[in-house]
């Protein structure tokens, strides 16, 4: 079951992004990971995919996660959801992503997918690492700017 307070904050996070009130109509929870809870949201303005833990127990992940979703968007080479936004809630931290629906891939799927993965992995930059360390599961990756 999904936390109230989570709820409340979701559903604001959306009303301030939309411009009017949403209110989650249903949620639903759905697999996946171990360190986070997964679910459905289903809203009058559509669906999302919420996925939120413990806000202490990992400082700034979603945070982290975010921020590399955008570094991965912006290579224009593989679709991913967009980030409707992170944040926190009393003890919880949370990340909103827009809801892709499941489906049965068609016969050129795998072909298209090594594709854009290859495209993605194409591109370079002066240095291995990030501005920041992130994380890999529950443990903290550290980011080094070498050459």
């Amino acid at each position: 079951m999904l936390p109230d307070e989570l709820k409340k904050a979701v559903e604001s996070m959306l009303s301030s992004k939309i411009g009017s009130h949403v209110k989650i109509t249903d949620s639903k929870a759905i697999g996946g990971g171990c360190i986070n809870e997964a679910f459905a949201l289903k809203t009058a303005t559509g669906k999302y995919f919420l996925k939120y833990n413990s806000a202490t127990a990992f400082p700034a992940m979603f945070v982290k996660e975010a921020a590399g979703l955008k570094i991965l968007t912006d290579t224009n080479t593989i679709t991913l959801p967009n980030v409707i936004g992170n944040g926190e809630s009393g003890k919880y931290a949370f990340l909103l992503l827009e809801y892709f629906e499941g489906g049965v891939p068609d016969r050129n799927f795998w072909v298209d997918f090594g594709t854009k993965l290859a495209n993605l992995h194409r591109n370079t930059n002066e240095y291995f690492g990030l501005n920041d360390d992130n994380y890999i599961g529950s443990l903290v990756q550290g980011n080094k700017e070498t050459c």
